[in-house]
């Protein structure tokens, strides 16, 4: 009942577009323009760049055959999903109640997880759950989503939510099949949240108060096997917050974060085995609030795509690049911010 209200749009055939989505080159989505934004697709060395359609915030696909963007409009379709041959494939959510953000591919690009903040559903918001195959979306639950991820295998999805919008209001993480059935609690401490699951376990973030004038301190943590183990221990300012994981790669043993709080979003990376947390030297960019954003991690976990100079400034004062996880000279790919990539 509740999907069938959240759905506004389907458009075309859904099992033909399914099947007419193959195995796709290497691309890269960013999006640029001023007062008004526009997602465009390029090939992964940014050569070829074309505009797909308004708005922003895009996700594409591992496989490279898919795009989702989201609309900010104050009426019509709240996030469209499109070929990244530049096809409309499917529109959904109204965004006159549903603000719509695409959170996660699952590794096969069967599935993407959605978030929906919304004044017209129970809890504030929900979470929603799109398959490709059939191009329909069904709500896996409702309430403040804080993340979500999916297992290596695609079958099965963990997120961050809250029953509440107060800050106050527990956070846990959840476990849930990709196909409906039962749900697992995870977590029960009421701090948990930003889940990635990766092979070595699911990365995620516990947050630790410190009173009324000091932001909490978010500190990493992994769950393997049901034993829960302390990543980092970061000394953190008072209007900070810390890192919050973004993406793993294949094997799950490096990953790309965000180091944020009050006007500040920076990358570092993290290393499992053996443990290392630093952050990411871009050669020529200082550390800092306005620099280097992380967006996500290839998969052998050499490269990593950065968004510099776009925090809190119009799309196309950004630049998109690659650096290596070690950081050093980066290679520009686009003009643009908010990127992402299947590599």
């Amino acid at each position: 009942m509740l999907a069938a209200v959240l759905v506004v749009a389907l458009i075309g055939s859904a099992a033909a577009a399914s099947a007419s989505a193959p195995q796709s080159k290497t691309y890269i989505a960013y999006t640029s323009g001023g007062n008004t934004s526009s997602v465009w697709i390029a090939n992964a060395n940014g050569s070829d760049p074309h505009r797909i359609a308004a708005g922003d915030g895009p996700l594409i696909s591992p496989n490279g055959a898919y795009v989702a963007i989201q609309h900010f409009a104050q009426s019509g379709v709240a996030l469209e999903l499109y070929s990244t041959t530049g096809k409309l494939l499917a529109g959904y959510f109204n965004s006159a109640r549903d603000n719509a953000t695409a959170l996660a591919w699952s590794p096969n690009s069967q599935y993407l997880a959605v978030s929906l903040s919304s004044t017209s559903t129970k809890g504030g918001g929900a979470l929603g759950l799109i398959d490709t195959t059939t191009l329909e979306s069904r709500v896996v639950t409702t309430g403040v989503i804080a993340g979500a991820s999916f297992n290596p295998a695609g079958t099965q999805l963990v997120y961050g939510l809250s029953g509440s919008v107060q800050l106050s209001s527990p956070t846990n993480l959840y476990v849930a099949g990709v196909t409906g059935g039962g749900t697992a609690q995870l977590t029960t401490n009421g701090d948990s949240f930003e889940p990635v699951w990766a092979r070595s376990g699911i990365v995620f973030d516990r947050s630790t108060p410190r009173g009324v004038s000091k932001a909490p301190i978010y500190q990493l943590w992994i769950e393997t096997a049901g034993k829960l183990r302390q990543l980092t221990h970061l000394r953190v300012p008072a209007l900070l917050s810390g890192l919050a994981p973004l993406e793993a790669s294949a094997d799950g043993n490096r990953l790309i974060a965000e180091y944020g709080g009050e006007d500040t979003s920076y990358a570092w990376t993290v290393q499992l085995s053996p443990l290392e947390v630093k952050p990411l030297r871009v050669a020529g960019e200082p550390i800092n609030a306005e620099e280097v954003q992380g967006a996500q991690i290839s998969s052998d976990g050499k490269r990593l795509l950065v968004d510099v100079g776009g925090l809190e400034h119009a799309p196309d004062k950004g630049k998109v690049e690659s650096v290596g996880f070690g950081g050093g000279t980066a290679t520009r790919l686009a003009a643009g911010s908010q990127p992402s990539w299947s590599s």
